[in-house]
């Protein structure tokens, strides 16, 4: 986390939107928290946004993912107005039944998954995750990603 002159903390995270092969959205379950999210994390160090997503869905799911599209970026002041946060949300793309069998869920952070119908999975999210996934959704329909480059080369 950075702090800003006037006060307030700033970050980043991303999030990646996984389907199965159904439709379905993967959604995790953490410790203490009442609502779902979508896979993701904050961003560490000198790391890039697609780097943060991919290491968060290793570290927390075990899954190795080689592309991401990147779908929308968010920018949100807290209601306290003392926390901002700028979040990437990436598609991952269709998981094969491989994959899914081998997510393995870390067990601290992360206490279990579950593929859900978009309609169930936007229900379950906090709400900026809700408005947030549900723009993403739209777009991902109509294939529709932004231009994503690191160090000027596209990813």
């Amino acid at each position: 986390m950075l702090l800003h002159d006037n006060g307030k903390t700033y970050t980043q995270a991303s999030g990646v939107i996984l389907f199965d092969s159904d439709g379905h959205i993967l959604v995790q379950f953490r410790s203490g928290k009442k609502h779902g999210f979508i896979p993701g994390g904050q961003k560490e160090g000198m790391e890039s946004p697609r780097q943060a997503a991919l290491r968060e869905i290793r570290e927390e799911m075990g899954l190795t993912l080689t592309h991401l599209d990147l779908v929308l970026i968010d920018h949100r002041t807290a209601k306290r107005k003392t926390f901002e946060v700028i979040h990437y949300l990436f598609y991952g793309g269709i998981l094969s039944k491989e994959q899914i069998k081998n997510i393995a869920v870390d067990g601290g952070e992360v206490n279990s998954i579950s593929f859900m119908t978009p309609e169930n999975a936007l229900h379950t999210l906090d709400p900026p995750s809700k408005r947030r996934v549900r723009l993403a959704l739209n777009l991902i329909a109509k294939h529709s990603f932004s231009n994503y480059y690191e160090n000027q080369i596209t990813v």
